[in-house]
């Protein structure tokens, strides 16, 4: 077996522009503010993130990433960010972007344990580097956070695949 399939949850990105009430405020990859930090910088922090979200689109992802640079630098609680560091860095693929992807998604995981999507997008980097073991980890931290019954079902099937690979494999 070449590579294990993790679910891969596609561009984040595209979902990321999403605009609630002025009351909730801007809303990241569905999150809400997170509630560290001051919430008008926060929003701020949004805006530019936004704008890396648009450079991804359009195939600029050195520009994105810059601009998810500076809204991390504004504002380092939001595990979003982090995420969408790794997620253009991924679909950059130039040399190092894997490990910095990485680093991304564990820093998105530190900021928030509790989101799966956070789990599987560090599974699905380790499973890149055929890190088969720390990606069974990462799938099993998602499968024990709050994620839809839909979802389970692919990272239930990846650990599956692993444990068989490594079986025979050792």
């Amino acid at each position: 077996m070449e590579k294990i399939s993790v679910m891969k949850s596609g561009l984040l990105i595209a979902a990321i522009v999403a605009f609630v009430s002025a009351n909730a405020g801007l809303a990241l990859d569905g999150k809400v503010f997170p509630g560290k930090g001051d919430k008008q910088t926060w929003v701020s922090a949004c805006r530019i993130a936004n704008d890396g979200v648009a450079l991804a689109k359009a195939k600029k992802p050195d520009a994105a990433l810059m601009k998810f640079q500076q809204a991390i630098a504004m504002y380092p609680h939001s595990d979003a960010f982090q995420r969408e560091v790794g997620v253009t860095c991924e679909e950059r693929a130039k040399p190092g972007d894997l490990k910095k992807a990485e680093a991304a998604y564990r820093k998105a995981c530190e900021l928030d344990p509790k989101d799966w999507k956070n789990w599987n997008a560090l599974a699905t980097v380790l499973s890149d580097q055929k890190r088969y073991k720390e990606c069974k980890q990462a799938c099993i931290r998602a499968l024990n956070c709050s994620i839809p019954a839909s979802e389970k079902e692919p990272l239930q099937k990846t650990i599956a695949e692993i444990d068989q690979y490594l079986l025979t494999h050792k």
